[in-house]
């Protein structure tokens, strides 16, 4: 939507300035120097907060200023990458702080997920190298992703025990992709059991997810939308999450969401 808005606004003050200058021959150079000139501003706005944002330590408490300025920016690059999002059983979802255990497709799949929960203080368990893309790393830390580093155990068990610290003690719901890693092709890989250890060290209600499409972009775009629905398949209770094991809870939803796919 903000993106629209910026595209309304380059070509209406472009068509004004074309009018003043008594002719529309520049009008399209005109519309895609606005457009720029508001690109570059913007990245420069984020690469100088993402400066103030940068520290050592995972996040401790959110920067709430910091949130919506993520949702605006998440759901611009949706726009320019012609996402048309759509979220099914969202309502199933608690209001107390949860889990969300989701198949993973694409770089895109946290973005659908944060801009449709839009309200709601979400962080995720990402990848320690996502953490040091320029602009985008710190500031992402900052409103609660996690780095996860996936081939020291140690490590990650600290990132999953203050995961369940978050969701607990700060009311955040933690996203988090029990593949490990994106399956290009849409198969299901293997689940790895640190989501469902910390849904039990929370403890805290366990929501089933599924994404759809967010894979088909790259022989999309730019010339089509690339519909992608985001679905709520089932919400495991708290009772029923301390009561199973970490890898029955790992079997059940990977079983849920392959049924699914």
């Amino acid at each position: 939507m903000l993106l629209r808005v910026f595209f309304w606004l380059g070509g209406v003050l472009s068509v004004i300035w074309c009018l003043f200058a008594e002719s529309l021959l520049f009008l399209l150079p005109m519309w895609i120097l606005f457009f720029l000139a508001i690109t570059c501003l913007a990245i420069l706005f984020l690469f100088v907060i993402s400066l103030f944002c940068y520290r050592k330590k995972p996040c401790e408490k959110e920067y709430l200023f910091l949130r919506p300025l993520a949702y605006h920016t998440m759901d611009c690059i949706l726009e320019f990458f012609r996402f048309r999002v759509k979220g099914e059983g969202l309502e199933k979802i608690p209001e107390e702080p949860c889990v969300l255990i989701c198949n993973h497709l694409s770089r895109f799949d946290p973005m659908v997920t944060f801009v449709l929960m839009k309200g709601r203080r979400l962080g995720f368990l990402s990848k320690k190298e996502n953490m040091r893309i320029p602009i985008a790393g710190p500031i992402i830390q900052r409103i609660g992703f996690l780095p996860l580093d996936r081939e020291n155990p140690l490590r990650s068990m600290r990132t999953i025990r203050h995961g369940a610290k978050l969701i607990s003690s700060e009311g955040f719901t933690m996203g988090i992709y029990p593949e490990g890693t994106r399956s290009f092709d849409g198969t299901l890989l293997e689940f790895k059991t640190g989501a469902f250890v910390m849904a039990k060290r929370a403890p805290c209600p366990m929501v089933i997810c599924k994404i759809d499409g967010t894979n088909a972009y790259h022989g999309r775009f730019p010339f089509r939308k690339t519909d992608t629905t985001f679905s709520v398949l089932e919400v495991i209770p708290t009772e029923q999450v301390k009561a199973l094991k970490p890898e029955q809870l790992s079997d059940y939803a990977r079983s849920v969401i392959e049924a699914n796919i």
